[in-house]
């Protein structure tokens, strides 16, 4: 079961973070204001990863505004998690290295964290309640 939905969270959050990056570019390019096409393609791609994350990784077949609400929540949790740490590996990684090769590091470590609080919140708390998976994919 695990390992089944780890699988399908990865492949999900490559499709969901491939949506935000392509709107957010397409928004950029009409002329939307950069941080305003960032908000709008957050928004739009949390909403893609709620439904992909719901039906396909955890199999929720509920129907709940709290889950949904929930499932923002730990998105703001993860994003907490990543831009704190993403700061304190830049601090730390500055003592030991020069360079912008920091700004690389800080980021992997950073959203690596990030994803597995996101996973964790998400399986123990968004949707603590699941069906059992599709045979033949767990």
């Amino acid at each position: 079961m695990l390992k089944y939905q780890i699988k399908f969270y990865l492949l999900c959050g490559a499709i969901s973070t491939s949506f935000d990056l392509l709107l957010y570019l397409l928004l950029v390019k009409i002329g939307v204001n950069i941080s305003v096409a960032k908000g709008i393609s957050f928004l739009f791609a949390t909403g893609i990863s709620y439904f992909l994350n719901k039906k396909i990784t955890f199999r929720s077949f509920q129907k709940s505004y709290a889950e949904l609400i929930n499932f923002y929540l730990a998105h703001v949790l993860a994003m907490i998690v990543d831009v704190g740490f993403n700061k304190l590996f830049l601090l730390i990684f500055g003592l030991l290295i020069t360079g912008q090769i920091i700004l690389i590091l800080a980021f992997i470590c950073a959203t690596s964290l990030s994803v597995v609080v996101n996973f964790l919140s998400q399986k123990f708390w968004v949707f603590r309640k699941q069906l059992n998976v599709i045979p033949g994919f767990d």
